[in-house]
């Protein structure tokens, strides 16, 4: 005799206790009465180099090889810690559908349970027992019929337990004996239509022959979901980082700032019948701390989310944890832009701010406001003290332009000033100074440099001034073989990043590309005080998103470049270029 039930019940006790004598004794009692006994992993487990006590895990099991072979492998290692499986294989594409990568075609799910099925027949749970699975198929997959039919023959998938998974409107359809939908999970296209009547009388059917398959109600279970924070039951729970940017009907806005608030949220087209579309959001939530994962294109497009985030790729949805380098993505074809042209702060209070004079700044967005802080952040500084505009050879024709604005804006005419071939303009009145805080301009140094974060829940016309100016101020356009490209050159890695992202709302694609500054020869130069300093270049890198092909025609009818000199030269050289759209590697 290994061990006795004494035994058990003492090892257990003392485990679960955690050296509170009294508890151990209490819990003793329990377990020996049969009062109460904990699941067989405890009994199994505990105190044991396993020390695995959870009896019951439900594992992803994604549309991919990759996908579907972790899950395997998760479930052999559950298994063998003594715990069961349970899995929704809903995600699973259709048999007979196509699998892009080989060119052949799908098996389906009940063709990849038996993999699951075969696998749990030669490990034994623990050790000591045989595992067991419950495996779960929507109603609406178009392999239901297979599904609900699995186990007639004896023998097959014998260490499954199997449920349909059906939903508030199914039953409604049984009950008014109406038809319903199958719909593809690989790309959300509806592939037939069968009456809900029917389906319920083969589950009845299967049911009363061999036991099998049962129903699980979904909707029903997620309406009395004890932890609906951590996402639906019956799905993973994919999750991003707080900073990541999210298209809602308010513009781009961080997902940490919107968590508990009522959001409708951009669907892309390519999900929708090719029409964008806002939804309101059921939940906005956070989930906690888990492990994320960056995904990277080589246009330079970054996301950060957990392993089983659900990404959009040309062959369907696939979970980050199962993408490659090489593999192809869906990134983002459209945007969505504020309609409320009020600025997030009350203006009237820093127009009174100067003690001299009242000022005249502006309460509601306008593209004129767009430009003033592209130009800010382009070729500009805001400072403590005061705000400066600065304008080289090239953009003195722009400087009336914008001094126009600002002088009203100001209440007040400021005189450019001249040194070095660049004039500025420079605005003390603090007022002005705090305006722009407020709109999310920094006070820092050119390679720190942001997008203002007002910018990214602006109108549009706001958001299309902000990057014209900018472009018009730090942009170039490419010759030679580069002819036509318009490039944006900045020391800031994130602005750069960002403006990536606001080019994505007009639907213009860009590839950011990171280089070396030469270094220049090394000099001595007089300071103010006089004394002399050595000074030697360190060859930082610089950050350029650039626009090509077809994207530069939406670059010239969404955004374009100011008056001038840039203007002309990206008219003159605009090319007729094609190329794939909105996929990256």
């Amino acid at each position: 005799i290994i061990e006795t039930p004494k035994g058990m019940f003492q090892r257990v006790a003392k485990v679960i206790s955690r050296g509170n004598k009294e508890k151990e004794k209490e819990f003793f009692e329990v377990m020996s009465k049969l009062e109460f006994l904990p699941n067989s992993p405890t009994l199994m487990n505990a105190g044991t180099r396993i020390g695995q006590l959870s009896a019951c895990f439900v594992l992803p099991v994604e549309d991919s090889i990759e996908g579907i072979f972790e899950a395997v492998k998760n479930m052999a290692i559950i298994h063998k810690s003594g715990g069961g499986t349970g899995f929704s294989f809903s995600r699973l594409r259709p048999k007979g559908d196509v699998v892009k990568s080989t060119m052949g075609v799908a098996s389906g799910p009940v063709s990849f349970m038996k993999v699951f099925d075969i696998t749990t027949e030669v490990i034994k749970q623990g050790g000591k027992r045989r595992g067991a699975n419950m495996g779960i198929l929507r109603v609406d997959h178009p392999d239901i019929v297979e599904f609900i039919t699995a186990k007639e023959k004896e023998g097959m998938l014998r260490n499954f337990n199997i449920s349909v998974g059906v939903t508030d409107s199914f039953m409604e359809a049984v009950e008014n004996n109406e038809d319903y939908y199958l719909v593809n999970p690989r790309n959300k296209k509806r592939v037939k239509k069968i009456n809900a009547g029917d389906i319920f009388d083969l589950i009845v059917s299967m049911a009363w022959r061999t036991g099998d398959p049962g129903l699980i109600f979904l909707d029903e279970i997620n309406r009395h979901n004890p932890t609906p924070s951590l996402g639906e039951i019956e799905s993973t729970n994919p999750c991003v980082t707080g900073d990541t940017l999210v298209a809602t009907s308010k513009g781009l806005e961080r997902i940490d700032e919107i968590v508990g608030k009522e959001r409708e949220i951009l669907v892309d087209p390519r999900l929708n019948g090719g029409v964008p579309e806002v939804k309101k959001a059921k939940r906005i939530f956070k989930s906690g701390i888990k492990k994320v994962y960056r995904l990277r294109t080589r246009s330079g497009y970054e996301l950060k989310a957990t392993s089983d985030h659900l990404i959009l790729t040309p062959n369907g949805w696939r979970s980050l944890g199962t993408l490659k380098k090489g593999d192809r993505v869906l990134i983002q074809s459209i945007g969505v832009f504020n309609k409320d042209g009020s600025l997030p702060f009350d203006v009237e209070k820093l127009n009174l701010k100067s003690p001299r004079r009242e000022l005249n700044l502006p309460n509601k967005w306008s593209r004129e406001l767009g430009q003033v802080l592209g130009w800010l952040i382009g070729d500009g500084a805001l400072t403590r003290e005061k705000a400066i505009f600065y304008f080289g050879i090239d953009e003195y024709n722009l400087l009336p332009y914008f001094a126009k604005i600002l002088n009203r804006w100001n209440n007040c005419e400021v005189k450019p000033h001249e040194y070095g071939g660049v004039r500025r303009l420079q605005y003390h009145a603090q007022g002005m100074i705090e305006f722009f805080s407020r709109l999310g301009v920094k006070k820092v140094k050119s390679m720190d440099k942001e997008v203002p974060k007002t910018i990214f829940t602006a109108t549009k016309e706001a958001v299309s001034g902000f990057l014209q100016a900018l472009f018009t101020a730090d942009g170039t356009i490419g010759t030679g073989k580069n002819r036509g490209q318009v490039r944006l050159t900045t020391a800031s890695e994130i602005l750069a990043k960002q403006v990536q992202l606001l080019l994505l709302s007009f639907g213009i694609k860009s590839k950011r590309y990171r280089r070396r500054y030469s270094k220049s020869k090394p000099f001595v130069y007089t300071a103010k005080k006089g004394e002399k300093r050595y000074y030697e270049s360190r060859g930082d890198y610089y950050y350029e998103p650039v626009i090509t092909r077809q994207n530069l025609e939406r670059f010239y009818n969404e955004i374009g470049f100011l008056e001038g000199k840039k203007e002309k030269v990206f008219i003159e050289s605009m090319p007729n270029k094609r190329g794939s759209f909105y996929t990256d590697t």
